[in-house]
């Protein structure tokens, strides 16, 4: 059948819903009512008559494969069917279909943040992009086009034949569109900014269904809200990224003791404040508990963009005694395959995030209660278990490349830094014991804020990829940004389509 008729045969199939509404029940996390799975299903039927082979329903095989994402709250959850798009186009015939019908929808590209519905709905319609993963080189090769469905390990291992590197993620397995329109703090950060501060031009399907760009002299406004805005305006397809020089690197992970702490968050204070000496260096000061060590160690990340070891920006971490290291000259996808080797993905997961002024005490203080707290779970009586307590710097490199191509939403470039930014995060096996660590991340999180406000460190940032369901992200880039990103929504999207249909990650309204 002609691909027009097929299109007007899935489009009288709509016919029977009626245009978007805020009369469709939608229950925690999008799972829906009886009329919303009834009208969901008209919208798989449809997409089905369009493209059959990219429609998948429980009953086949690839569905199943495709569920697989990081966190477990979002593998368990069963969408009426699943498309896989392999253009913007097909994309906007999806998001035309879903308004039309008022079916509710969530988009996957990694499906790496662990808060339920981020990246897939229960009885409603999943995107994913994952076949939206293309790559390509344009204006002398100072640009890559980055198809919104490809992992970070795909994208190092393109460009690094060719000598060039871009500011994505640090683990190959996070996909590209939520860590950038997230805010993206990468390795090459302290030289090169943020993730979304490389961002030349998005490619997005808007509400309408409309496909735009959005750049600094198209849609300037969007491109702008786009940059830390998340899931609210529409689904980017592409992303244009500056590039850069890259060749081998300098880097790996070193473990130490709990002994060496205090020496090792003095490092990094001391790292934050230098770090605009040295901006080819990039620092991760993470601990780990698991039962199977019975209890806490550091496994620290060093990345130095030259193939320089030992470079003297990480003497203070690498004079503390050592229980394992793996430094050497590498790639960057090669460290990005390491650090992504020991996640735990397939369990349930939360994160939680902080961010206060440059200190060499207050970690301390943090990792304590944080300890005390996580020690009783190491007993081995849950198998999959996993404490984080990631501390990174947020430099003033880092604040002043915020203003490259317009500038970005997340109000952390006119604030005084250096920062620390903490990733806090649990993994554990039952759904039963989601309240048990879900209360006990907000304590541990709400007990270093306090501490911070207490000793006038505390600030209200809160980066949208690291923090938990309960934590506003929108509402800590100032009140300017928050009123701009709101009306930019309404601009783009007057219908809601990302505020009523979209309900999963974090929302503006």
């Amino acid at each position: 059948m002609h691909f027009r008729n097929l299109l007007i045969l899935s489009f009288s199939i709509l016919s029977r819903a009626s245009p978007i509404e805020t009369s469709v029940e939608v229950g925690e996390y999008g799972d829906l009512s009886k009329r919303g799975v009834q009208q969901c299903a008209i919208v798989c039927a449809a997409l089905e008559v369009l493209y059959p082979s990219k429609t998948l329903y429980q009953t086949d095989a690839a569905y199943a494969t495709d569920q697989i994402a990081w966190p477990q709250q979002n593998i368990q959850l069963q969408p009426k069917c699943r498309f896989k798009p392999k253009s913007a186009k097909e994309v906007s015939v999806a998001v035309i279909a879903a308004r039309k019908a008022n079916c509710f929808f969530a988009v996957k590209s990694g499906g790496h943040m662990p808060i339920k519905g981020a990246s897939n709905i229960q009885d409603g319609l999943t995107i994913d992009l994952k076949d939206l993963d293309s790559l390509s080189l344009t204006n002398g090769n100072k640009i890559v086009q980055i198809g919104a469905g490809a992992l970070w390990g795909e994208v190092y291992a393109y460009l690094n034949p060719k000598g060039l590197g871009v500011t994505g993620g640090r683990l190959s397995n996070i996909g590209a569109g939520g860590f950038i329109l997230g805010g993206g703090i990468s390795f090459t950060s302290n030289k090169y900014g943020w993730a979304c501060d490389n961002v030349k031009s998005y490619e997005i399907v808007l509400g309408s269904g409309d496909i735009v760009t959005a750049s600094a002299s198209s849609n300037p406004d969007l491109f702008r809200a786009l940059r830390g805005g998340g899931n609210n305006f529409g689904i980017v397809t592409r992303f244009d990224m500056e590039t850069h020089p890259e060749g081998n690197m300098w880097g790996g992970m070193i473990q130490n003791l709990p002994t060496s702490k205090d020496k090792l968050y003095e490092a990094l204070y001391w790292f934050n404040k230098n770090a605009p000496k040295d901006n080819k260096a990039g620092v991760i000061i993470a601990s780990v508990g698991v039962p199977s060590l019975g209890g806490i160690i550091f496994a620290n990340d060093y990345e130095y963009l030259d193939p320089t070891p030992n470079p003297p920006i990480f003497d203070n971490f690498t004079a503390e005694t050592q229980i394992g290291n793996t430094m050497r000259v590498g790639t960057y996808g090669d460290f990005a395959a390491e650090l992504n080797a020991p996640v735990f993905s397939g369990l349930r997961q939360n994160f939680f995030t902080l961010v206060f002024k440059n200190d060499a005490r207050l970690p301390t203080d943090i990792w304590d209660f944080w300890a005390q707290k996580s020690q009783p779970f190491l007993d081995g009586s849950d198998p999959g278990f996993l404490a984080t307590l990631a501390m990174q710097p947020i430099t003033e490199s880092m604040l002043a490349l915020m203003a490259k191509n317009g500038g970005n939403s997340l109000g952390l470039g006119s604030r005084k830094g250096p920062f620390i930014i903490i990733n806090l995060g649990y993994t554990w096996s039952s759904p039963t014991s989601d309240n048990v660590f879900n209360a006990l991340g907000a304590e541990v999180i709400n007990f270093g804020k306090k501490l911070a406000q207490q000793r006038g460190l505390w600030d209200e940032f809160l980066y949208h990829n690291y923090a938990d369901i309960s934590q506003n992200p929108f509402d800590s880039y100032g009140a300017a940004n928050k009123a701009q990103l709101v009306k930019t929504q309404r601009k783009f999207d007057p219908s809601g389509v990302f505020s009523k249909l979209v309900v999963g990650g974090h929302k503006l309204r």
